[in-house]
């Protein structure tokens, strides 16, 4: 009988702090509420701006995308392209190189900036070419070695004028200039 005697005495004593646990309670749950914004449950949150940084554009040293069989142009209608503006195109494996990458041509006035990006250590001899990636003529313009990958070569003619005509960009195997490792039609 003397432990229910305790027991009955511990619930009188604790009574007092549990209300005031619970009076504690119901004085903060509205500021915590108010506090997470949690007044009103349908609101959508907002955007606010940060200085979350930004993924770096692409460069020459990354990968290029797998190529296709179709160029990706942004053709500038014939006489009409203001300096600066850019033509890309995909170049595609040829002969089982395994070289895929991009070509970028750039309209600077009277001349075209031809910037090339491609699996690097399989070739350096580049050129456009006169017709198609099926049926190649003769070298129209050289362009500056691929031996690290890129190249960057500014010819004697208008991005106009190269897109008007027949023309696409041919990468050799290294060490085999006769073997033709990639290529992209303008």
């Amino acid at each position: 009988m003397h432990r229910v005697s305790r027991f009955t005495n511990s619930l009188r004593i604790s009574r007092p702090r549990l209300g005031l646990f619970i009076l504690l309670m119901g004085l903060l749950a509205p500021l915590l509420i108010a506090a997470c914004g949690g007044d009103d449950p349908t609101a959508v949150p907002q955007a606010t701006a940060t200085n979350t940084p930004q993924a770096p554009p692409a460069t020459a040293t990354q990968p290029p995308p797998a190529p296709t069989n179709t160029p990706v142009q942004t053709t500038p209608t014939a006489d009409t392209a203001e300096a600066g503006q850019s033509l890309t195109i995909a170049l595609g494996e040829l002969n089982g190189s395994r070289q895929s990458g991009w070509a970028t041509l750039t309209n600077r006035g009277a001349e075209a900036e031809v910037v090339l990006s491609a699996t690097s250590g399989i070739s350096e001899l580049n050129q456009i070419h006169a017709g198609s990636c099926t049926d190649l003529g003769g070298v129209v313009h050289p362009l500056t070695s691929m031996a690290g990958g890129a190249s960057v070569t500014t010819v004697d003619a208008t991005l106009d004028s190269l897109t008007a005509g027949s023309f696409a960009l041919n990468l050799h195997k290294a060490g085999d200039a006769s073997v033709y490792s990639s290529c992209g039609e303008i």
